[in-house]
């Protein structure tokens, strides 16, 4: 009873603690949390491309949560190309069937936006070019064979020198491009086009002069010599050089750093840069059919927002 009254009297004293914060997470919007599970589950197979989801009612009873949670989550996924969402009594969900156009876009957009707000210097796309385009130029030079010849005649003739900055763009372009797809890599050709459309979009300067455009087309029968003529070390040489050439035109138009115009090939180039082209684009969306999968387990869903 003594103990009692002491603790009473000192007004509580003796009581745990109470922290001023806690280390939790606040909940995320259950939205959030039904597409994120189902992301997850795509991506680990579970649910293959084609494969419906359940409806609407089942996701509903699947996560605890309601139909509005279930449509905005879908709303996110098919945002992502991940879901294909059909209307009608035909309807449903089905997972998006991959294609190269969608990561090509993806990969443009966000980049682009990035170079727009400074997160991304024309320095560090450009250098990012000359990883990707030299070690391709020595990979299609392995691979190179007598039948590929006419896939680069075009870009050599005489008539390139009277073109525009913009239609040289597209001759230069069209001409990285058949030596990316030669490489036999895919992926390099798409990790390289949403560089192509950057620097087009964000960095192209229309001026120019004679002088840049026989540089080029020098640069372009210079590294086709190598490429018919099998030899890797040189190709990659060649093309580290053409990208050099075409740094400043993303830069500072036809000059270099220093101001002075641009040597035509076979002279010293200014110092290190790299530049491009762009190319096709296109969307595509999964085909209909496939059957339908569950999402397998899911986790109760949080409503958190």
């Amino acid at each position: 009873m003594a103990d009692a009254s002491a603790d009473r009297s000192s007004g509580g004293a003796n009581r745990g603690r109470q922290p001023r914060s806690l280390p939790v997470s606040r909940l995320r919007p259950a939205y959030e949390q039904v597409a994120d599970q189902l992301r997850e589950l795509i991506l680990a197979g579970e649910l293959r491309a084609d494969d419906y989801l359940p409806t609407e009612q089942e996701l509903c009873a699947l996560f605890g949560t309601s139909r509005s949670t279930v449509r905005e989550a879908l709303r996110v996924l098919g945002s992502e190309n991940l879901v294909v969402v059909r209307r009608g009594s035909k309807g449903g969900v089905n997972v998006s069937r991959p294609s190269p156009e969608h990561l090509v876009d993806h990969l443009t957009t966000t980049l682009t936006l990035l170079a727009r707000t400074g997160e991304l210097a024309p320095e560090e796309l450009l250098e990012a070019r000359k990883l990707l385009e030299v070690p391709a130029a020595g990979m299609a030079a392995r691979a190179w064979g007598p039948g590929r010849t006419h896939e680069v005649e075009p870009f050599l003739s005489d008539r390139v020198a009277a073109l525009g900055r913009q239609d040289l763009f597209d001759v230069d372009h069209a001409f990285h491009q058949a030596i990316l797809v030669a490489s036999g890599n895919r992926l390099l050709v798409l990790l390289a086009e949403p560089l192509f459309q950057i620097l087009r979009r964000s960095y192209l300067d229309d001026r120019g002069s004679e002088r840049f455009t026989h540089t080029v087309l020098e640069d372009h029968r210079a590294i086709s010599r190598a490429l018919v003529g099998r030899d890797p070390e040189e190709a990659r040489h060649q093309m580290e050089r053409h990208l050099d050439h075409l740094a400043p035109l993303y830069l500072r138009g036809d000059r270099d750093q220093g101001g002075q115009q641009l040597a035509p090939a076979g002279t010293a180039t200014a110092g290190p840069g790299t530049g491009g082209a762009g190319d096709r684009r296109g969307r595509g969306a999964g085909p209909p059919g496939g059957k339908r999968r569950g999402p397998g387990r899911s986790r109760p869903v949080k409503e958190g927002g």
